[in-house]
């Protein structure tokens, strides 16, 4: 199958840039599809810069509404002609587990899978916490808004059109909603907890900060083994992200060499505005 991830960017360059190293692992966990990368970003030239990198299709579109940015993203990948879409956050992630876990249904144009639940990590201080999945009688088999695949065979029914393009928050209710109105069955849904683990990545620029997420879950995880199941080298970039300042005094600088860009690294901005400084 060819399958595009399709993610909205925004702020939090540290964050992103740990999302498109995940993105490439998963190209490699899942050899026997295609899986292509497309971004929708806002006038960021650092973000545009990352996404190329990576090898995804980069588009431009307003950060509000981001129902509208996510379907500008869709939009592109609709003319890649893919067989399904992955619908993900760039600040969210999962284990190579939870990666295995979807492969017996990405088999045809039809598939509806995504997680049932998902745990969170707060960037500045390591705090993790988790949520065991929509509860509300109106939101049962509902599955979270990030890591759902859904099949072109319904997403032509949608005319590509996955979410509503005016509004900012509610999205993924509002996607659920959607696919009902044209008749999709029911998500098969995955527990990640039983794989692995599936990660939000907060820090101080969020729709859904760390807090209020937690309000909501089950409380903070006292095991944190499954943090192991995620690649050494993510793991090593949650640990850089902690010793920083917050994510928001984060600026991502071209490494240059002989005038070739040969990758980023991130810099206090306090500290890169005082380099530049004359005299």
């Amino acid at each position: 199958m060819r399958i595009a991830l399709v993610t909205a960017v925004w702020q939090r360059h540290g964050i992103t840039a740990l999302f498109w190293q995940w993105a490439q692992q998963l190209r490699s966990w899942w050899p026997e599809h295609d899986v292509l990368f497309v971004a929708a970003g806002s006038d960021d030239p650092r973000h545009e810069a990352m996404a190329h990198l990576a090898g995804a299709v980069y588009v431009n579109a307003p950060n509000d509404p981001l129902g509208g940015k996510f379907n500008a993203a869709v939009a592109a990948a609709r003319s890649l002609h893919p067989d399904a879409l992955l619908i993900m956050g760039s600040d969210d992630v999962f284990c190579r587990g939870v990666a295995d876990a979807y492969r017996p249904y990405l088999a045809d144009r039809a598939v509806l899978v995504g997680l049932e639940d998902f745990s969170f990590y707060d960037t500045a201080d390591g705090r993790l916490g988790y949520w065991g999945g929509y509860q509300e009688l109106r939101r049962l088999g509902e599955p979270a808004g990030s890591g759902r695949v859904v099949g072109a065979a319904w997403l032509d029914r949608m005319g590509w059109q996955v979410w509503d393009g005016h509004e900012h928050e509610g999205m993924d209710h509002s996607a659920f909603r959607r696919l009902h109105e044209v008749g999709a069955p029911p998500y098969t849904l995955i527990t990640s907890r039983e794989h692995g683990i599936a990660l939000a990545l907060k820090s101080a620029v969020n729709l859904w900060s760390y807090d209020h997420v937690l309000g909501h879950a089950a409380g903070l995880r006292t095991d944190r083994s499954p943090l192991d199941g995620l690649d050494i080298s993510l793991r090593i970039g949650l640990a850089a992200l902690r010793e920083r300042e917050p994510v928001a005094r984060q600026v991502l600088v071209p490494i240059e060499v002989n005038g070739r860009e040969l990758g980023y690294r991130l810099m206090d901005a306090t500290v890169l505005a005082d380099t530049r400084c004359d005299g």
